[in-house]
This record gives structure tokens, sequence and C-alpha cells, in this order.
């Protein structure tokens, strides 16, 4: 057939082969290890290869008799055509049964192995699904960890950033309270300045230390989150190692203390202690900034109103004293034209002894109250220039500023968050 269609539509020459003869060649040589071709036609007709299989299997069927048998091989296929005896038919219901009982077994063993297939295909589905979830909680652990980190970090930046800037206020206070102790010592007393500078100090520096107590809760926030975050990140390769050192027999002791390392679940629960730590942190040191910017601020306006009445009051005592000197000064030169009045009287007017006495006793009147009214006036003449000292002191208090204190700390210079700087200046004052 394939030669007659390699001539017909390819123009193959007789005793040549064509390209559909080539192609079936493929599947073997025209001789006994051909494919064979099975053939059932429609009234019954069967093909020459269905014949030849059936002619083989009685030939395999004869060869099985032949063990049982001591005879030929044609007369075995004889045997096998016609009739088999009582003994060999019962051997071969024996044989399928045996073959049959081997075929249930290899299909229960094929059942048992797609089951246990089956297992461990959903055994591994479940692993993956919850390799995949717990992957998607660490990513979202992370992201947590390193909000709350960027957070409390803020945070503690604002901290120090207000404590740079307190102590610039409380230096200035100590500043204050340095050059007030150089006032005269007979203006040297405990005055409402006094107590509000002392008090402001106090202020400033319990804000100063309520801070600090936030920079350092929340840097130690900070390490631990860095800590958590980079044991779950080598959560995987720890537990390799530690695998692989159980199976060790020589490190027992690195085996056991790998062993002992948090698990991945105590990690999780351990970062959402931390984040939730962490935004009390940077909650809770917001509310403080904002409370004790507050009361520095009320305190400092407090200092700066009892500077403003303390200016007021000793400018008003400067000028009474300055009319009460004007004063004394006039009087003193009234009494000094009166007692030169008379003198002159007494050497160039004749007068009776008793008129002469009593100019005397004028004359000794007018100099003993010459002489109180100098020494009034020197005591006016001191009062002012105490309280004009006072008064110098007390505006080149309220004009000094940080930056002339020299205790400004710029954002961008790290300082030293420290408070004993300015416990011995207060003692001294107290």
């Amino acid at each position: 057939m394939a030669l007659k269609l390699d001539q017909k539509h390819h123009g193959t020459q007789p005793g040549t082969i064509g390209p559909i003869d080539a192609r079936l060649r493929e599947y073997g040589k025209p001789d006994e290890h051909s494919v064979p071709g099975l053939v059932l036609g429609a009234f019954g007709e069967l093909s020459t290869d269905c014949y030849s299989l059936a002619y083989a299997i009685d030939r395999v069927k004869a060869i099985k008799y032949l063990s049982y048998f001591d005879i030929k091989l044609q007369d075995a296929l004889a045997l096998h055509k016609q009739a088999i005896p009582p003994l060999g038919e019962e051997e071969l219901k024996r044989m399928q049964a045996a073959e049959l009982k081997a075929r249930k077994e290899e299909a229960e063993q094929a059942k048992k192995d797609a089951s246990s297939a089956l297992k461990a295909a959903t055994a591994n589905f479940h692993k993956a699904t919850q390799q995949e979830a717990d992957n998607k909680e660490k990513a979202e652990a992370h992201k947590q960890m390193n909000d709350a980190s960027q957070a409390v970090g803020n945070a503690v930046s604002k901290c120090q950033l207000e404590c740079r800037m307190k102590f610039s206020v409380m230096m200035v206070c100590e500043k204050r309270l340095k050059m007030r102790e150089n006032r005269p010592q007979q203006e040297f007393f405990v005055d409402e300045v006094h107590e509000a500078l002392e008090k402001e100090w106090t202020v400033v520096n319990a804000a100063r230390e309520e801070l600090q107590g936030w920079v350092k809760q929340g840097e130690a926030v900070r390490v631990q989150i860095e800590h958590v975050s980079m044991m779950l990140t080598t959560g995987n390769s720890r537990d390799n190692v530690a695998r692989r050192l159980r199976h060790s027999t020589s490190l027992p002791s690195l085996a056991q203390r790998a062993s002992e390392s948090p698990s991945t679940q105590d990690l999780l629960d351990k970062s959402r202690e931390l984040v939730e730590r962490a935004k009390l942190i940077s909650h809770a040191s917001k509310e403080a900034i904002e409370r004790t910017s507050e009361e520095c601020d009320a305190s400092t306006a407090a200092v700066t109103a009892c500077f403003g009445r303390r200016k007021a009051e000793t400018d008003f005592l400067r000028k009474s004293l300055d009319q009460q000197r004007k004063s004394a000064k006039a009087t003193l030169l009234d009494a000094e034209r009166r007692i030169s009045l008379l003198k002159m009287r007494m050497r160039k007017i004749s007068e009776s002894p008793r008129s002469r006495e009593q100019t005397q006793e004028q004359l000794t009147a007018a100099e003993a109250l010459l002489a109180e009214l100098k020494g009034q006036k020197q005591v006016l003449e001191a009062d002012y220039r105490l309280k004009t000292s006072s008064f110098n002191i007390d505006k080149s208090c309220t004009t000094l500023t940080k930056v002339r204190a020299g205790t400004h700390a710029s954002k961008l210079e790290p300082v030293t968050l420290t408070a004993s700087q300015s416990s011995p200046a207060l003692a001294k004052t107290a």
C-alpha cells in the first residue's frame, strides 16, 4: 500500500523507497520485528498479524506444558488446541489465581503508593501554605518594627533637641543667679526674683531629666527592635545550623546553645510587644515635650514678670532717692547760707551780750543741723548708689540672652546632656 501511495502521489519508481514507506519503516523493518497491524473486520475477518499473534500465544501456552509433560513442542501445541487434561486445567487455574492475586497485590500497593503520595503532597501543600503565611507575617512584623523604630527615633531626636534648648535656658537662669550675687551686701536678700529664678531652674532641670528618661527608653527599645529584626531575618539560617549541629557528635555544647535560641513565634510576639512599647514612648514623649514646654514657658514668663516688677520698684526708689538728694542738697545750701549770715552778723554788728548769746545759739543749732543734713545726704547717696547698682544688675539680667550667656546650643552640634554642671552654682545661691 505504501509503495502504491508513493508511486501515485510522489512519483516514486518501482524498487525505490518513497517518503511514505520511509516514514513507516521508522516503526520497524518489514520483518518479524516490525510493528504488527491488528485489524478486525466488520464480518469477523482478521488480519494476518492477528493470526500470527494467536499462534504466538499458543506457542507460549504450549511451552508452559513442556515443563509438566515430556512431549515435543508440536504435541504440546496439539494438546493445547484440542483438550487440556484435568490436571493441566487445575494447574492453569492455580496459575491464573496466583496471577490474579499478584495483580490485586500490585493494585493494592499502587493504591497505597497513591495514598502516600497524596498525603505527602497534601503535607507539602500545607507546609508551603504555612511557610507563605509565616513569610507574610514576618514581612508585616518587619514593616511594623521599621515604622516603630523610625517613630521612636524621631521622638528621641525631638527630646534631645528639647533637652539642648532647655539646657540653654537653665544655664541662662544660673548665669542670672550668679550675676545677682554681685549685688551690694545691703541689697543681697532673697526677693521674689530670686525665688522665681530658683523655681525656673527647678522646673527646667526636672523637664530635662524627664526628657532624658524618655531618650534612654527610646534608645533601648530601638536596640531591642534591631536585635529582634536581625533574629527574624536570620531565623532560617539559625534553624539549619541548629539542625546540623544536633546531628554532630563533636560539638554538643554548640548544638545545645543553638537549640536554646528563641523560636520564630517568640520573636513575633516580642516584636509586637516592642512595637506597642515604641508607640507608647512616642506618644508619651510627645505629651511630655508639650507639657514641659508649657511649664518652662510659664516659669520663664514668671521670671520676666518678676524682673519687670523689681526693675520698676528699684527705678521708683532711685527716682525718690534722687529727689531726696536734691532736696537735701538745697537744704544744705540754705543751712550753709544761714550759718554764713550768722557768722557775718556776729563779726560786723555790735550786739548786746544777750543778743549775741542768742545769735551764738542760733549758729550752734544751724551748724548741728548742717552736720545732720550732711549725714543724711551721705546716707541718701549711699542708698542711691546701692539701688543704682541693683538696678543695673537686674537690667543686665533682663537683657541676658542664650548667645550672650555663651550657652547657645546649635541644632546640628551634639551636646552632652548632663545636669551636674549646674548644681554647684545653685548650691551657692541657696
